[in-house]
């Protein structure tokens, strides 16, 4: 039980974090007319906001698409798409509600071994930078 908690919870933060990167952080499109000529994060002080938990979670779930696409749809509709009733997330994936959790539950468990590997060190399916190569300050 504490173990399904805490990957939902990985997931969930990094589904609300994932998601600030879709409309800037704001609420509003990226592309919009008011955004492109504000400053981020003021006029005179830019800090960038590195979520080290969000990127090792976005890391895993980039592998994921890599490795197992089926599982990543499943993920990435139950996390991310908010906006779909369950029925429809199930009518978009192409699978019955049983094998729709059955695949959320082997994502989680492929994320979770992920990032036990993350922890270690050992270099995960990745196509985009690596953030295997990232040295962690303890």
């Amino acid at each position: 039980m504490a173990f399904d908690s805490y990957i939902v919870n990985r997931l969930c933060s990094w589904a609300r974090w994932a998601s600030r990167d879709d409309d800037g952080g704001i609420g509003y499109p990226k592309q919009c007319a008011f955004t492109n000529t504000m400053p981020y994060g003021g006029v005179e002080d830019y800090t960038l906001d590195i979520n080290e938990s969000c990127l090792e979670i976005d890391l895993c779930v980039k592998a994921l698409s890599i490795e197992k696409p089926d599982l990543y749809a499943a993920i990435y509709a139950h996390y991310r798409r908010n906006d779909l009733t369950v029925s429809a997330k199930l009518m978009h994936i192409g699978c019955c509600k049983q094998t729709y959790y059955n695949k959320i539950d082997t994502a989680h468990n492929l994320i979770i071994g992920w990032l036990n590997d993350i922890s270690c060190g050992v270099k995960i399916p990745s196509k985009e930078i690596n953030f295997n190569k990232i040295k962690k300050i303890a």
